[in-house]
């Protein structure tokens, strides 16, 4: 069977502002690059009338059962289970926006297994704009647990805009078991957490599963490639590249500051929609790696 070449993966779950998010960077996608592949695994229901909008974009649906709310932003991992027949995925979240054709992005980074950008916080304060951003992590803890776990060194990186080039990504699906299992040890406090912000927890475990020995080779994306939001808003030189990570909470800024006021309602009405619906999660015994996973919590890491 010859393997599938590129693809693009999203992974979202069920709230309404997610799904819109998800159409909205599809939209965008389809725009600039209208037939490259893509999929979208979804971890509870999608409504009928948003999988036909979908379906329209040309995008392949995947359904999960819906995941304890502890899980709903570290999704994209099991999500490449998805994947599994293609070489190449690029993997995004739902808050991206594509402002060039996709297959470049591909084709220029292709000598690295694994290319994303650090998470500058991790790396010591910094600058953004006029103003100082504070470390949210403590390094002396990240190495005590790298120590700990015999991990080679590697960076906390960004997990919104990840590829993953020579089926690198079947070495990622070896070692989901791991992930969770520091995923449910930080969760449980059975680690100490290295950060200060929870929504990140996938990004730090992530990270050190793949700084399991023999670690993965690992490149940065260019400003010019991919452009998180917050450094164009804060540059002097404008420039976007190819793909826009805005982050679900600059959305609304992003969409007025690109007058784009059709987004901004359908974002508006979806985040209305969230504060009236409650949506039902299940425990994190019954995710799809719930039971088969626990058992193996210290044993996947020895």
């Amino acid at each position: 069977m010859i393997p599938k070449k590129n693809l693009v993966l999203y992974s979202i779950n069920q709230s309404p502002l997610h799904i819109e998010l998800c159409l909205i960077s599809l939209e965008s996608l389809r725009k600039q690059s209208p037939s490259v592949k893509v999929k979208v695994s979804h971890f509870g229901k999608i409504p009928s009338h948003k999988i036909r909008k979908f379906k329209k974009l040309g995008a392949e649906l995947i359904e999960h059962p819906p995941v304890s709310s502890e899980h709903r932003f570290g999704l994209k991992w099991p999500a490449l289970v998805d994947a599994r027949d293609y070489r190449n995925i690029l993997v995004i979240d739902a808050d991206t926006f594509f402002f060039a054709p996709v297959e470049p992005l591909f084709a220029k980074n292709s000598k690295k297994a694994i290319i994303a950008n650090i998470e500058y916080a991790s790396a010591g304060d910094y600058l953004r704009g006029p103003h100082l951003i504070k470390m949210r992590f403590d390094q002396k803890l990240v190495r005590k647990i790298k120590k700990k776990f015999n991990l080679a060194e590697y960076p906390i990186f960004n997990s919104s805009v990840m590829l993953f080039n020579n089926f690198s990504h079947h070495k990622v699906i070896e070692r989901l078991p791991n992930y969770f299992s520091f995923f449910i040890d930080f969760h449980r406090g059975e680690l100490p957490y290295p950060a200060s912000l929870w929504f990140i927890l996938e990004q730090v475990c992530g990270s050190f599963t793949l700084s399991i020995k023999p670690k993965l080779a690992y490149g940065n994306w260019n400003i010019d490639q991919v452009t998180p939001f917050h450094e164009w808003y804060h540059s002097k030189n404008k420039v976007i590249g190819p793909l826009m990570h805005y982050g679900s909470i600059h959305a609304m800024d992003f969409f007025k500051r690109f007058e784009m006021k059709s987004n901004l309602q359908r974002c508006y009405k979806a985040n209305e929609l969230l504060k009236k619906q409650k949506y039902k999660f299940v425990g994190v015994d019954s995710a799809p790696w719930g039971s088969k996973l626990l058992p193996l919590r210290h044993q996947a890491r020895t």
